[in-house]
């Protein structure tokens, strides 16, 4: 098992040797893997990161203070982000706390969030706040509300920033298992990266989404295992988009083919 819970090893007591035949075709047959994939993580998907800027006093008596913080690996909806950028934040901020400075909502009719800004002289480093991948924002954004069309820092109490992108908090719809058993496997877009099965997400958050594949099932020829005998067998999981992906501590899976 590696560090992510998504790539494990089988060493088996007894070899399996596959029979010298003409034609071998495997199935996934049925997977049990626990819904818990984070979608924020600064090493696997560089999204995790938050930068601002906060400015008090007139000139030329004025303080900034900087905050640069980056959130742990995690499963996260847009009231978890804010709880947790709250308690980081907090951390660094001087006579204020995050909550007197930002309100994160979203539009379910648009479904992109939006921040709000609840206090003057008040911008954000969207180049450096990676967690705006998850969030829809891009980092040629304003930095504070109106600023591109030469709206006033000292005027955007009350004023918001919409996401130019709808967010991507549940944008894995689907898990690839992967095996070395096979050459190939079944094609995705074309291409072979030994693809044993793909698993719709079918379940909410934090369950196990037990699948079993509906007949008729999805075969694909391997006769590369004719006459082959194998004692160590590799297995590992990746999104619908062949990423990589943290279970966030959960073993991912149990496999059964035929």
């Amino acid at each position: 098992m590696d560090d992510t819970g998504s790539r494990f090893i089988v060493q088996l007591p007894q070899p399996i040797r596959f029979p010298e035949c003409k034609n071998i075709d495997l199935i996934l047959n049925s997977a049990a893997i626990w819904y818990t994939t984070t979608n924020i993580s600064k090493t696997l998907y560089d999204n995790a990161s938050f930068s601002f800027s906060y400015t008090t006093g007139t000139a030329p008596d004025t303080k900034t203070q900087t905050v640069n913080v980056d959130l742990p690996d995690g499963l996260y909806s847009l009231s978890d982000v804010f709880e947790q950028l709250s308690l980081l934040c907090d951390l660094q901020l001087i006579g204020i706390v995050f909550e007197k400075l930002f309100l994160f909502t979203s539009s379910f009719s648009v479904q992109k969030v939006a921040v709000q800004f609840l206090a003057k002289n008040l911008r954000i480093n969207w180049g450096l706040s990676t967690v705006r991948k998850l969030l829809g924002f891009t980092a040629d954004q304003d930095s504070y509300p109106n600023e591109s069309s030469g709206g006033s820092i000292n005027d955007i109490v009350g004023k918001s920033i919409q996401a130019n992108e709808i967010g991507k908090f549940s944008s894995l719809t689907s898990y690839y298992i992967h095996s070395n058993l096979v050459n190939n496997g079944i094609s995705i877009n074309g291409q072979y990266k030994n693809v044993l099965g793909e698993v719709p997400i079918t379940c909410l958050v934090g369950e196990l989404l037990n699948y079993k594949a509906l007949a008729p099932a999805v075969s694909f020829n391997a006769n590369e295992l004719i006459g082959t005998s194998w004692s160590t067998i590799q297995f590992w999981i990746s999104s619908q988009s062949d990423a990589t992906l943290d279970m966030n501590g959960e073993y991912f899976l149990s496999v059964h083919c035929k």
